[in-house]
């Protein structure tokens, strides 16, 4: 018999992918393991300097800004940054051509 608190407790697939990714963090951190994940792009609260974007190229590394506006900007407002940060991240990680996503 059920009671009408009772809550189903079956774990759904979110919640197994994140114990078990969190179950092996937790080994590669105690057990020393050093994982080489390349990094692809650094992502920036401002313009870096033209210098750091050269040596960041020579290395192959991309770069992506993306502006927290933290502060009250020259042209626009929040609005406007956060669409410029969209643009942004839109030319460095484009999304899929409409349709292309059935549900």
């Amino acid at each position: 018999m059920t009671n009408e608190n009772d809550c189903d407790l079956s774990p759904t697939p979110f919640l197994l992918i994140f114990i078990i990714s969190t179950e092996l963090l937790h080994f590669v951190y105690h057990h020393g393991f050093r994982l080489r994940i390349p990094a692809l792009r650094m992502v920036w609260d401002k313009q870096p300097l033209a210098e750091t974007l050269r040596r960041l190229d020579v290395m192959g590394i991309g770069t992506l800004v993306f502006d927290p506006c933290a502060n009250r900007t020259r042209q626009g407002d929040f609005l406007d940054v956060m669409q410029h940060n969209v643009e942004n991240l839109s030319t460095a990680y484009p999304l899929p051509k409409q349709g292309a996503c059935r549900r």
